[in-house]
Formats: C-alpha cells, structure tokens, sequence
C-alpha cells in the first residue's frame, strides 16, 4: 500500500477531522485498533500513514473522501521549505 510521505509536516486535517468528529486520540486508536501514539505520530508528521491508514480514519470520522484529509499543494510547499 503506498505510503503519504509526510516529511515531518502535520497533518492538521486529519487531527481537525478527529476533533470535529468528537473523538480523542485514545478513542480513535482503540477503534482502529492502533496505538494512541501511531494515531499522535500520524497527525503530527512523526510517521508516515498509508493510504489504506487515511482511508480508515475518514471512514471513522465520517468523512466522505479520505483525500479532504490531505494537505494542500499550498501547506505542502510550505513545509517543504528548510528553515
């Protein structure tokens, strides 16, 4: 499964999706069967999250296409930028 290469950037859609949603990090990763720090390191760019991983957690957090969960071109070029 192809992996979203975060680069160290967060990926603040997803963890907006999970507040939104109403879940904590600890509900999320019983419900997805993770551990609460695979759900903290793919929220804030520590580790990778596959596709497969997105799809899931839109799926959860009821949203309708995994991808509104991914940053923008913008966002991404922003981090993309050494400091």
């Amino acid at each position: 499964m192809p992996k979203l290469k975060n680069n160290n950037y967060p990926l603040d859609k997803l963890m907006l999706a999970r507040r939104k949603a109403g879940f904590k990090q600890e509900d999320a990763a019983r419900l997805l069967g993770i551990s609460e720090s695979t759900v903290r390191h793919h929220e804030n760019g520590q580790s990778s999250v596959t596709i497969g991983m997105l799809r899931c957690y839109a799926e959860l957090y009821g949203i309708e296409d995994y991808r509104d969960m991914l940053p923008s071109p913008k966002e991404l070029s922003r981090h993309s930028i050494k400091r």
